[in-house]
């Protein structure tokens, strides 16, 4: 972040602004370069998926995302660090946000958002 800061002088809030839009994965970084001296980066916007979404938490989004592809608690728990009680409370308070009951609801409700985010538009939350 500090590098961030210092590469944009004049505004400096502006390049954290930026830094913390890319790793909260608002934005994906397409392509990188240097054109008279100066590194450019090329990136793209990422469309939320889902108005309901946005409700999470960025830990329940991660485990949301990563129980919808059938991962069981345990495994979701080590791929980020946390304890397997951490990821039971959060992805019942992400079902109880997306009005959901089961993990079979949640893979519905995260395929139909994903298959309407491939094609341009968003289907509305429940």
């Amino acid at each position: 972040m500090d590098r961030a800061k210092r590469q944009l002088g004049s505004d400096p809030d502006a390049g954290i602004a930026y830094w913390k839009a890319m790793v909260e994965g608002r934005w994906t970084l397409v392509e990188r370069f240097e054109s008279d001296g100066r590194h450019l980066l090329v990136a793209r916007a990422n469309e939320p998926h889902a108005t309901a979404s946005r409700a999470l938490s960025p830990i329940q989004r991660k485990i949301v995302g990563l129980v919808a592809t059938g991962r069981p608690s345990k495994l979701v728990a080590y791929e980020l660090g946390i304890t397997e009680s951490t990821v039971s409370r959060q992805l019942a308070e992400a079902l109880r946000k997306l009005g959901v009951r089961t993990r079979a609801e949640l893979v519905a409700l995260h395929a139909s958002l994903n298959t309407a985010a491939s094609r341009g538009r968003r289907k509305p939350a429940r």
